[in-house]
């Protein structure tokens, strides 16, 4: 029952979901934010800090699997991030004719449906197609809040020779999200809670968040005879939104004053790569080696203002009356802003069978970065740049074979991350330097049903962003240091019994500065403990799925001056069960939050973001298969 991006992370381990917005989530791995999403192995940037109010949220509907790589991903994919890599592979056509169609309906009057077609579109099967088309509409369980969704989805692959594939593919979604919360709710002076209900919505009924994706996309795949591959992708993405909000500032004691704002946002992303790789042989043993290229363009284009004479004001404490006026003033075209950044690389890798059961990974990157930023907030405009030039990403590994089932491995990235966070001054912040470090053991066991991996990791950063709430931007931080161990089991311990289980420990530190030894990252757990599962009955009952899932995390806290914010350490229950009527019926029960815990998700300051988590909610759908 995971239906969009943030509920397949809130259920993967060492993965941290962050809300700072109704509809904007952040994602942090190893107490690092995740800076880019990839869809099949193209990137989408969502570093702005604006992004996720454009772009919308990804529904599950479309896509085959989500892939997970955390820390030191330069080892496998040539990028050297010190937090995770996130890749969405999308459903492709199939040559037999299949159909899925699912509807659903949940808590908060939430009713969904989705119909999903593929089939081959000529006798010989060399042409194929595929179709998703999905809505949703809901309410929420904050007051005024409602959701609908719309997505379509078509792809068609076609052999144009026995060894090249070629694709073309379209995605809209159109989000309309009314009542929409985008500030949370304040703290009191001294950063404990207010005690409010979780559906207390500090909102006007006129707030809004409506969102129009369209993305188009393309690639071609030719294997050669020796068993090289070429892969060229590319991606174009427009990302449109109408966005009424408002946030709370405190004036004094309990009162606060209610703060509209009117902003459109506008991101158009391109995105091209191309790589060729394939196996060699060297002093009589056989290697493999990857070259590639990609560059990518993000123009994000966001214009808005305030009413200069609204004024509302607000007591927690007293809400019986909230029902706040639709600002009548509102200019959006009092500030405006573009940032542009296009980003272009050389990389190359090489897997060395060193022995046996040795192999030495080796690879390069060569990066050019630029970033423009334009910001009008008086009627001039200013312009700033930031360049780089032929920057040097080098990561190495090595892969020790200790058995059958067993290999110990180690690696080290250095960390190159360009930034477009703006400082005080409007200047774009130099990009974020460091160097990653692992050590791991990873398995596989019951015939490879079973996988399990063990890893220690450190990651030193120098200029990493760090936002400053009372002006809305960002410096550079002092040194920082990112220690942590992860421990993961995943597979079927028998036929009929699945298991997922993963615990992270973090510990994120400044190590120098004015602030040496105190903690650093306020929005991740130091400890993160999931666990998930799916056991088949017996028997008569031999139809019947039931399992559910277990969400274990520490303390998270965020302290500044006059204030420090707690949620302490909650664990989360759910359950499942599904019942398989025939081969082509199934109906399926869920049931999150069992206990109804009240805690809040995400921390952040005094004035706002500070988010409730879900309450119990239930769903129950019916899938038919064909």
């Amino acid at each position: 029952n995971l239906k969009d991006l943030d509920d397949v992370l809130q259920n993967t381990t060492g993965i941290t979901v962050v809300k700072n917005g109704g509809e904007r989530s952040l994602y942090q791995s190893r107490g690092q934010l995740v800076e880019s999403l990839q869809i099949d192995g193209v990137p989408t940037n969502i570093s702005n800090a604006y992004s996720m109010d454009a772009i919308a949220k990804p529904a599950t509907d479309i896509y085959d699997r989500v892939e997970v790589v955390r820390g030191a991903t330069g080892l496998t994919e040539g990028a050297g991030t010190p937090s995770a890599a996130i890749n969405l592979v999308r459903k492709r056509p199939t040559v037999e004719p299949q159909a899925l169609v699912e509807t659903s309906v949940g808590s908060w009057d939430n009713y969904r449906t989705m119909l999903d077609l593929s089939s081959a579109l000529n006798e010989q099967g060399t042409l194929r197609g595929r179709s998703v088309l999905s809505y949703n509409d809901a309410n929420g369980y904050m007051d005024n809040v409602k959701k609908e969704n719309a997505l379509f989805y078509a792809i068609f692959e076609a052999d144009l020779t026995p060894e090249t594939l070629a694709t073309l593919g379209f995605t809209y979604q159109k989000d309309r999200n009314s009542g929409y919360d985008w500030s949370a709710l304040p703290t009191r002076a001294d950063g404990s809670f207010y005690s409010l209900p979780r559906s207390t919505n500090l909102t006007g009924k006129w707030n809004k968040l409506n969102k129009r994706n369209t993305t188009v996309f393309a690639d071609i795949q030719h294997s050669f005879d020796n068993d090289w591959k070429l892969v060229v992708a590319g991606n174009q993405m427009w990302s449109k939104s109408d966005f009424l909000g408002n946030y709370t500032w405190r004036t004094t004691g309990d009162t606060f004053t209610l703060n509209p704002r009117h902003f459109f946002y506008d991101d158009t992303q391109s995105s091209l790569d191309g790589y060729l790789s394939g196996p060699f042989q060297l002093f009589g043993r056989r290697h493999e080696l990857v070259v590639g290229a990609n560059i990518r363009q993000d123009d994000f284009d966001y214009h808005g203002g305030r009413d200069a004479g609204y004024i509302y004001r607000l007591d927690p404490n007293d809400l019986g009356a909230f029902n706040p006026p639709k600002p009548t003033g509102l200019n959006a075209n009092m500030w405006k802003y573009n940032i542009t950044q296009n980003q272009a690389g050389l990389y190359t890798a090489g897997r060395f069978s060193l022995t046996d059961t040795t192999t030495f990974i080796v690879g390069s990157r060569l990066s050019w970065f630029k970033t423009e930023n334009m910001t009008n907030t008086t009627g001039i405009p200013v312009n700033r740049e930031y360049a780089r030039n032929r920057e040097v990403t080098p990561y190495a590994g090595l892969v020790q074979d200790l058995s059958d089932n067993l290999s110990a491995y180690a690696s080290y990235t250095e960390i190159f991350k360009p930034q477009g966070n703006r400082d005080m001054n409007g200047s774009i912040l130099a990009p974020m330097t460091g160097s990653n470090y692992e050590l791991g053991l990873k398995g596989e066991f019951f015939d490879k049903r079973l996988t399990a991996s063990g890893a220690l990791f450190q990651a030193d950063q120098n200029g990493r962003a760090e936002y400053l709430p009372p002006c809305d931007c960002y410096e550079a931080s002092d040194k920082v240091r990112n220690r942590g161990l992860e421990l993961e089991v995943n597979g079927a311990l028998t036929a009929d019994w699945n298991l997922s289980a993963g615990y992270t420990y973090t510990q994120s530190k400044y190590i120098a500065g004015s602030q040496k030894g105190e903690d650093y990252s306020s929005l991740a757990p130091r400890h993160l403990f999931k666990i998930a599962t799916d056991y088949r009955l017996s028997g008569v009952l031999n139809k019947t799925r039931v399992g559910g899932s277990f969400h274990a995390q520490s303390k998270i806290t965020n302290r500044d001056e006059g204030y420090k914010i707690q949620q302490r350490g909650y664990t989360l229950t759910s359950l499942h069960a599904v019942y398989e009527v025939n081969e082509n019926l199934e109906l399926q029960y869920n049931l999150d939050n069992v206990f109804d815990k009240k805690y809040i998700q995400t921390i952040g300051n005094d004035n706002y973001w500070n988010f409730y988590g879900e309450p119990r909610n239930f769903n129950l759908a019916l899938r038919a298969k064909f």
